[in-house]
């Protein structure tokens, strides 16, 4: 029992002190908007991290030869994939893209974690950049609007 209590002990602080570790060198925002497959991550989290990330907590995934998009497989929820996209040039997570079966899962999956079918928009004054999201056929994308990227001004 003792050591089962200080394993546990153990691997919350080694999540706390990730999550410490990424907010403060690497600035991100908005991760509350993320699906929650993967924990503590956020827009404008750097590629390398997230690759290290994903290597050290053997998350099965896939991902083109300049890590600059990674794929996850998803079960027990209505999306079936998880793409994570980062900006070519900067190396920095821009976007998040969620397919589903269906055109209707994607349009819930809207208005459950958005409360619209339309277009979402935040800009938190206390954030660099606002975050948009919308869904498209069974798709939805949420972008963060970082400035010098893809999705930027």
């Amino acid at each position: 029992m003792k050591t089962k209590l200080i394993l546990f002990a153990l691997l919350i602080v080694s999540i706390f002190t990730y999550s410490q570790k990424v907010e403060n060198n690497e600035s991100v925002h908005y991760g509350k908007f993320l699906p929650a497959e993967i924990t503590n991550i956020g827009f404008g989290l750097m590629a390398n991290t997230f690759n290290k990330f994903m290597i050290e907590n053997n998350i099965n995934h896939n991902s083109n030869k300049s890590k600059t998009t990674f794929v996850i497989s998803v079960a027990n929820k209505p999306y079936k994939s998880v793409f994570y996209k980062f900006d070519i040039n900067l190396l920095k997570l821009i976007e998040v893209e969620l397919r589903f079966d269906n055109e209707e899962q994607a349009v819930n999956y809207m208005l459950e974690n958005f409360n619209t079918k339309k277009k979402f928009i935040e800009h938190k004054k206390d954030k660099p950049y606002a975050i948009n999201a919308w869904q498209f056929r069974n798709k939805v994308f949420i972008i963060g609007k970082i400035p010098r990227s893809r999705w930027g001004d």
